[in-house]
């Protein structure tokens, strides 16, 4: 598991996970959270980053801030059972946080500068690092003269 029980404690008490796991003797429920947590950060991840080397990782080998961000996923979807303390808010912008980094990193959904953490780049079939090449245009220049039939233009020109 990317994110142990005990590592999870630095983001929720561990009361309040064991009011939400309700004596969950085999943490089903949290293995559940950070399992889906892994999966929603690794569907940002997959297109740029070898998602198996950098999920399969463990200890210092992690990256720290990946961690925290995963683990702020894992709360929301551990305290999507049962809100403890009223910290639903708080979750939940601690959720949208890491959201947005993953997003960032990804360089989804906008086209300005993205961010690039010390992960393990996916490689190509060529053991190359795979790149992605993306394109688009600038919107059509509107001119003013797109909105008449090119022949009744002509025949403006001639009667002047």
């Amino acid at each position: 598991m990317f994110i142990t029980k005990e590592e999870l404690q630095t983001a929720i008490y561990e009361y309040q996970v064991a009011e939400i796991m309700e004596g969950d003797a085999d943490d089903l429920a949290l293995r559940h959270a950070v399992a889906a947590a892994v999966s929603e950060a690794s569907s940002y991840l997959n297109a740029k980053y070898d998602v198996r080397a950098i999920f399969s990782a463990t200890g210092d080998e992690r990256h720290p801030l990946l961690v925290e961000h995963v683990k702020s996923i894992a709360v929301w979807y551990l305290i999507k059972r049962a809100n403890t303390d009223l910290i639903f808010d708080r979750a939940k912008e601690y959720y949208k946080a890491a959201i947005d980094w993953l997003k960032l990193v990804a360089g989804v959904g906008t086209d300005d500068e993205t961010i690039a953490p010390d992960l393990p780049l996916r490689k190509g079939d060529d053991d190359r690092p795979a790149t992605r090449f993306r394109f688009g245009s600038h919107p059509k220049f509107d001119n003013g003269l797109d909105d008449m039939p090119f022949n009744s233009r002509l025949r403006s020109f001639k009667n002047e």
